[in-house]
């Protein structure tokens, strides 16, 4: 025995070095133990652990579905939680031990899986169905799970880089300077639906349309409200969950529908050109701290569809694009 708090006197002793009365107390101390039969219900098993879980470090929902739900698929979770895009977007330098990146994980599974539109709450049991589902799954299907990971992994690398999952926080009257967070935590719920929207779509067709997609997918984080709600508030709720997949796959699948019928003026350069040339607001005349908050200030967005000329572009803070009357 090393390194003992309490009853000090015992260190470096082994068993035979006690005394008789200790080794008798530790010889006929009871343990309690329960048998959970490996056929018994999932859901039940889950609940009896939940209960049992009553330690000085409770176990979290993922620890415990890795005693529960222990076998391949959970083998093939950990192992997709050490994708180096994965670790790198999410900001892991390490494996969590807490097993938060394998929740991760898992919650892009089981909307692969499921698909939003199946989607019932609470996220806690959405989740245990499909890692009970899948306890058995074959490497077919394991292919095609890795190969979804993969693919939506690089396309929001290439959309977002650093930003990935960050919530863009937008400006407003007092201050309308926005921007990313400083903080390094990400949003589950923005991560669930860029995942789950960019999986399966092709590579080369985002590519082509990197743009207006960026652009369109900051503007959800400013102007529409429900949508933000949905990223902030009772994540896990069945409406609020349908309402930002909703919106996040009908904004992508009309831009790149779009994007080759109509042609776009202003781009990317266009709009570096000009905050290098001049970052300060055309609106409240405040300088625009980075980029990603300024706006191409037009009547209607060009990723929505609308058609300018460079002569007629203006710079200003998103906020201050969305607050102005449509008549300026």
């Amino acid at each position: 025995m090393t390194k003992l708090n309490v009853f000090s006197e015992l260190e470096k002793k082994t068993y035979k070095d006690l005394d008789e009365d200790l080794q008798d107390r530790i010889r006929y101390h009871q343990i309690r133990a329960i048998t959970i039969l490996h056929n018994s219900d999932p859901a039940l098993r889950f609940e009896i652990f939940e209960r049992l879980n009553r330690g000085a470090v409770p176990l979290n929902d993922m620890e415990l579905r890795n005693c529960v739900y222990a076998g391949n698929y959970m083998t093939v979770l950990k192992e997709m939680a050490q994708e180096p895009d994965f670790m790198e977007l999410m900001g892991f330098k390490m494996q969590s031990q807490r097993m938060q990146d394998v929740d991760l994980v898992l919650r892009f599974a089981a909307f692969y899986h499921s698909t939003y539109l199946k989607y019932k709450g609470p996220m806690k049991n959405f989740l245990n169905q499909d890692i009970h589902h899948y306890r058995h799954i074959t490497k077919e299907e394991v292919d095609k799970l890795r190969n979804a990971f993969k693919n939506g992994l690089q396309i929001v690398k290439s959309l977002l880089g650093p930003h990935a999952f960050k919530r863009f926080i937008p400006g407003n009257k007092s201050k309308p300077q926005g921007g990313w967070p400083a903080s390094s935590v990400r949003n589950a719920a923005l991560y669930d639906v860029l995942m789950g929207v960019f999986c399966l779509q092709d590579k080369n067709r985002v590519y082509a349309a990197l743009d207006p997609l960026r652009e369109g997918i900051i503007d959800l984080m400013v102007s529409d409200t429900d949508f933000i709600d949905s990223l902030q508030l009772f994540t896990s709720q069945e409406s609020r969950v349908k309402l930002r997949f909703a919106t996040m796959q009908n904004f992508v699948d009309t831009t790149l529908q779009n994007y080759k019928s109509q042609p776009r003026v202003f781009s990317s350069k266009l709009k570096k050109e000009l905050f290098e040339k001049d970052s300060s607001c055309a609106i409240c005349h405040q300088q625009i701290s980075e980029i990603d908050d300024a706006a191409l200030d037009h009547i209607q967005q060009y990723w929505k569809g609308g058609q300018t000329v460079p002569e007629n572009a203006r710079l200003t803070h998103r906020y201050c694009n969305l607050a102005r009357s449509r008549k300026d």
